[in-house]
């Protein structure tokens, strides 16, 4: 299972990065953004044995709380950035 789901992520990595070039560089401006944003969910996953973290298009407030859950007691530990 693992190594078709590696097989799968290779085969996608041309579009990706087709993709990636026609949007240029992402920019997160520092003014705040709406309240739907603000309200997005944020999901930990565990894939092809790495945890990672999914914020959809959460602001920077959502962000900031996600930053500070572990001091709140939610446990986020083993989460890899990309």
């Amino acid at each position: 299972m693992d190594s078709a789901l590696s097989s799968i992520f290779r085969a996608m990595k041309p579009a990706t990065d087709y993709i990636k070039s026609l949007w240029g560089e992402e920019y997160f401006p520092p003014e705040p953004t709406s309240r739907e944003n603000e309200m997005s969910v944020a999901q930990s996953a565990v894939l092809n044995a790495y945890r990672v973290m999914l914020t959809g298009d959460a602001g920077r407030e959502a962000l900031q709380e996600v930053i500070y859950a572990p001091f709140a007691g939610l446990a986020l530990l083993g989460i890899r950035c990309f």
